[in-house]
C-alpha cells in the first residue's frame, strides 16, 4: 500500500500551487493578546513525566514515546506550528511542523488541533443531515448520516466552505470505523467503498476497488465565489475575487496492496491516471477521476486497490508559511523542467531511466526568529525526523549536506547549479523496511551553525537549508527510499529540538594583578573584594577541614554556603539546582562548585600541611564557563566544556588547584584536587 506513495507517478512530478508570493510571509504567529488569554500554569513539576496520552495529538500521531516531558510550556510557543516542553532535566524541547497544529478558537484561545471525529454538530446548518464533524479543529470536516447526490463531505474553514459529492444516484449510509475513520459502502457499485479521515488542513479520501470492474468515478464539487483551475495533476479552488487559492486537491495516487520489495519486472502503483473537471455553473463542476484500467486489469495487482485524493485548504489570509519546506529533484530528461514541489513523497536514490536520480532540498523558514536559535541558549539536540514508505527492505543512507547551489523554492524545477550544490556533510540515518522506516538526521552541529549564523545575522545558509542524498547507491532501484514530504497526509518531517538557556550574567574578562583583587567566589557570584573575603571568614573552622573527607568537607560548606548566599542575595535570590541544563529563570544565572582536600600539600611558610579548599566556575550567556583561580590570577575561558560535573579532577581546564608556593611565592599546579561532588546555584541578578 505505501509503495505507491513514494513511486514515480507522473502526478508526484506536477506541483500543485500552495501559495502565492503574497502568502509566503512569516509563520502565523500568536498575538500578545491571545498569549495572555492561555491559562497560567502552575511551576513545573519536574519529577511527574507526562503520559504520552497526555501529549498533543500531533505527537502521538508521529509516534513520539515520552520518557522527558514534564509539562507543556504553552507560554514559548510562538507560533501555531511549535509546541515547547519542559523536560526532567530542566532543558526544554521544541516541536516544529510544517503545518498548524493548534487553532484560535471563537473565544480567542489556542487550542492543540486533533483529528478525533465526534457526533457534537454544533453548527446549526448541518445538524440535521450530519453524523460527525472533527470539531477540534478551525478546518472542519462534516461527514453526512447519508452520502448520496445533493449531500456530501463538507470542508469548512473561515476562508473557503466545499462541499463534494458523488455524481451517481446511490445512497450509502455512514460507518464509524474508529475515532477519525468514516466509510461508506456501494457508493459507484457493489464492493466499491470511500473511506474519509479529516486530516489537519482538510481530509483524506480513499477509493477502495476491489476489482477491476469500474475505473471511472464521477463527483460533483459546490463552493461559493470560487473557480478550479488546473494545475498539472492537482486542481486548485481559486476564490474569484482575491484570486488567491484557498483550497487544493491534490493529485491522484493509485497503488495496490502489495507490501515488501516489488517483484522484478512488476509495478505496484500506477501513474498514467487524470484528474478532469467541467463547469456546471458558478461556483459547482463536476470532477472526473480516471485510473489506468491496463493497471486495474494486471494478473499481478494485489486488490484492494486504492485511489488516493486529498483535499486541503490554504490559509493565504493569514500570511501562512510553512515550517519545512521540501523540493524532490530529479535530473532525469523526462521531468527536468517539472516542478515535484508538490510531492508527497520524494525519492531519494535511482527512480529509473526516465526520471533518473532523486535529491531532495529542505529548509526550515520558521528558524531564524526561534528563541533557541539566539545566542543565550545552548542547543542540546536538533533532529530531523523522516519517514521511509518505499517498502524495500534494502537498508540505504539518507545523508544531509548543507546545500550551497541556487535559492529556491517548492515551485522551482531541476538545474544543474541545484544538483550540485550539496556542501559539507552533516549527518546521515539507515532506513530499511520494515524495521527502520521512522528515523530522524542529528542536525546538531547545523543547528549550532546556524544559531551563530542568526547571531551575527548573516541569514544565507540557513536560507538555503540542507540537500538528502542516498549515498548507499545512486545507481540501483534496489536501495532508492521514498521520504514523506510536508506535503504527504501523515509522517510529515518534523524538527525536534532540545535546549536549554545560558543565564543572564555576560562573559567577563579580568586580568592577572600583582596585587589581591577578586578570588574565585567574587569572580563566580559577581560580588565584591569584601563580600568575597567574609564567606571564608565566616567559616571559623575551615582550616580544620582539611582533615575532612572529602564529601564530608563537602557538606559543611555547603551549609556555610547557604548561610553567605542567604546574606549576599537573600533567599530568594539564590536556589541550588540538580544540573548544569536545569531550567533558569530569565534573570538567573549559573554558578557550579567543588571542594578539594589533600594532606600532604604545604600550606604555609613553617612548613604545616593539608589544604581544604573551593572553586567556583559560572556560565556566561554565551553558553561558556568561565573561572579566575586566586585572588591575582587572570580570569579564563574553559573551552568546549557543557557539563562540568562530566569534568574530571585530573583534568587541567578548570578543576586543577592553583596555589601559590608559601616559601617561593610561585604558582603552582596541583591535579586530582577538587574532586567532590559538583554543586549548582542559580543566582538571580539585581
Amino acid at each position: 500500500m505505501v509503495l505507491a506513495l513514494l513511486i514515480t507517478s507522473y502526478s508526484i512530478f506536477c506541483p500543485t500551487q500552495i501559495v502565492n508570493a503574497e502568502a509566503t510571509a512569516d509563520s502565523k504567529v500568536i498575538s500578545s493578546e491571545s498569549s495572555k488569554l492561555i491559562e497560567d500554569k502552575m511551576k513545573p513539576d519536574n519529577t511527574k513525566i507526562l503520559a504520552d496520552d497526555e501529549l498533543a495529538e500531533v505527537l502521538t500521531e508521529r509516534g513520539v514515546i515520552n520518557q522527558t516531558h514534564t509539562e507543556r510550556l504553552y507560554d514559548k510557543e510562538d507560533d501555531l506550528n511549535t509546541l515547547v516542553y519542559l523536560d526532567n532535566d530542566g532543558s526544554e524541547t521544541a516541536y516544529i511542523f510544517n503545518e498548524a497544529v493548534k487553532y484560535v478558537d471563537s473565544n480567542n484561545n489556542i487550542k492543540d488541533k486533533s483529528n478525533v471525529i465526534s457526533d457534537n454538530i454544533a453548527n446549526k446548518k448541518f445538524v440535521d443531515k450530519y453524523a460527525y464533524v472533527n470539531d477540534k479543529n478551525d478546518i472542519n470536516s462534516y461527514f453526512p448520516k447519508t452520502l448520496e447526490k445533493g449531500t456530501g463531505i463538507v470542508l469548512d474553514s473561515k476562508n473557503v466552505s466545499v462541499e463534494m459529492y458523488p455524481n451517481t444516484n446511490t445512497v450509502a449510509n455512514v460507518k464509524k470505523q474508529n475515532e477519525s475513520l468514516v466509510v461508506y459502502d456501494d457508493v459507484f457499485g457493489k464492493d466499491i467503498q470511500l473511506q474519509y479521515e479529516p486530516i489537519f488542513e482538510g481530509y483524506k479520501e480513499n477509493i477502495v476497488l476491489n476489482d477491476d470492474k469500474v475505473n471511472k468515478f464521477s463527483f460533483i464539487i459546490e463552493a461559493d465565489g470560487t473557480y478550479l483551475e488546473k494545475n498539472c495533476e492537482a486542481i486548485n479552488i481559486v476564490n474569484s475575487e482575491t484570486k488567491k487559492t484557498v483550497a487544493v486537491i491534490n493529485p491522484i495516487y493509485v497503488y495496490d496492496s502489495l507490501q515488501g520489495d516489488t517483484p522484478e519486472g512488476e509495478t505496484h502503483y500506477t501513474f498514467a491516471n487524470s484528474m478532469d473537471f467541467s463547469k456546471i455553473s458558478d461556483g459547482k463542476y463536476e470532477i472526473v477521476v480516471t485510473v489506468n484500467q491496463e493497471f486495474l486489469s494486471r494478473p499481478t495487482t494485489i486488490y484492494p486497490v486504492y485511489v488516493d485524493p486529498t483535499i486541503v485548504t490554504v490559509d493565504a489570509d493569514e500570511g501562512y508559511r510553512k515550517g519545512i519546506e521540501d523540493l524532490p529533484l530529479y535530473n532525469g530528461s523526462a521531468v527536468a523542467k517539472v516542478s515535484s514541489g508538490a510531492n508527497t513523497a520524494g525519492v531519494i536514490g535511482y527512480v529509473d531511466s526516465t526520471y533518473g536520480v532523486g535529491r531532495m532540498l529542505m529548509k526550515f523558514p520558521s528558524l531564524k526568529s526561534k528563541v533557541f536559535m539566539n545566542s543565550k541558549h545552548t542547543i542540546q539536540m536538533a533532529r530531523l525526523n523522516l519517514t521511509d514508505v518505499s517498502g524495500q527492505s534494502a537498508s540505504a543512507y539518507v545523508t544531509a549536506y548543507y546545500y550551497g547551489g541556487t535559492p529556491w523554492t517548492e515551485e522551482s524545477v531541476y538545474s544543474l547549479s541545484e544538483w550540485v550544490g550539496a556542501g559539507d556533510r552533516i549527518a546521515g540515518a539507515q532506513f530499511s523496511y520494515p524495521d527502520n522506516t521512522q528515523k530522524y538526521i542529528n542536525l546538531l552541529s547545523a543547528f549550532k551553525k546556524w544559531q551563530g549564523d542568526v547571531a551575527e545575522k548573516k541569514y544565507s545558509s540557513i536560507q538555503n537549508g540542507i540537500m538528502l542524498k542516498n549515498t548507499t547507491s545512486e545507481t540501483n532501484t534496489k536501495y532508492y527510499k521514498g521520504i514523506c514530504t510536508s506535503e504527504s497526509t501523515s509522517n510529515k518531517p518534523y524538527i525536534t529540538v532540545k535546549y536549554f538557556y545560558n543565564g543572564v550574567k555576560g562573559a567577563r574578562y579580568v586580568p592577572k594583578t600583582d596585587y589581591q583583587n577578586i578570588n574565585c567566589i567574587g569572580y563566580a557570584f559577581d560580588v565584591s573584594y569584601d563580600d568575597a573575603i567574609r564567606f571564608r571568614k565566616n567559616i571559623k573552622d575551615f582550616e580544620n577541614y582539611k582533615n575532612l573527607s572529602v564529601s564530608e568537607a563537602l557538606r559543611k560548606t555547603k551549609i556555610e554556603m547557604k548561610k553567605w548566599l542567604d546574606e549576599e542575595f537573600t533567599s530568594s535570590g539564590w536556589r541550588e539546582v540538580t544540573n548544569y541544563n536545569d531550567n533558569l529563570k530569565s534573570n538567573e544565572w549559573l554558578v557550579c562548585m567543588r571542594v578539594g582536600v589533600n594532606k600532604d600539600i604545604i600550606t604555609d611558610e613553617k612548613g604545616n600541611k593539608g589544604l581544604c579548599d573551593y572553586h567556583f566556575w559560572y556560565r556566561a550567556s554565551d553558553g561558556k564557563w568561565y573561572n579566575k583561580h586566586g585572588w591575582f590570577n587572570e580570569s579564563k575561558c574553559i573551552e568546549n566544556v557543557l557539563d562540568p560535573s562530566s569534568i574530571p579532577a585530573d583534568n587541567s581546564s578548570g578543576w586543577e588547584l592553583v596555589y601559590p608556593n608559601p616559601v617561593t611565592g610561585a604558582n603552582e599546579t596541583y591535579k586530582n584536587f577538587y574532586s567532590s561532588d559538583t554543586v549548582f546555584y542559580a543566582v538571580k541578578a539585581g
